[in-house]
């Protein structure tokens, strides 16, 4: 990798979600932004879910810097559902 890839966290969410509000289903991925990210992503938001949701992605060892591959797909989120995602700047599997 070039560059490293500095810490962040990010939410990507309709501008009415109410982060303060408990979500009704959460869930929680590890990520080291292989490309199946998009996969399993695309397939929490098919989900049938009425209530909040509100996914929160950590990344860990990440295999490129370029983050295209998880913004592209949380700007697809749906409305019901907020996107957290999180790179300490450190891999926390050490």
């Amino acid at each position: 990798m070039p560059e490293t890839l500095s810490s962040f966290c990010r939410t990507y969410a309709d501008p009415g979600f109410d982060l303060q509000r408990p979500a009704d289903a959460a869930v929680v991925m590890g990520t080291i932004l292989r490309p199946t990210i998009t996969d399993a992503l695309a397939s929490v938001f098919a989900q049938d879910i009425q209530g909040r949701v509100h996914l929160v992605i950590g990344i860990d060892k990440p295999l490129t810097n370029d983050l295209a591959i998880i913004e592209n797909i949380c700007q697809q989120h749906p409305p019901n559902c907020a996107v957290t995602v999180l790179y300490p700047g450190y891999s926390t599997s050490v």
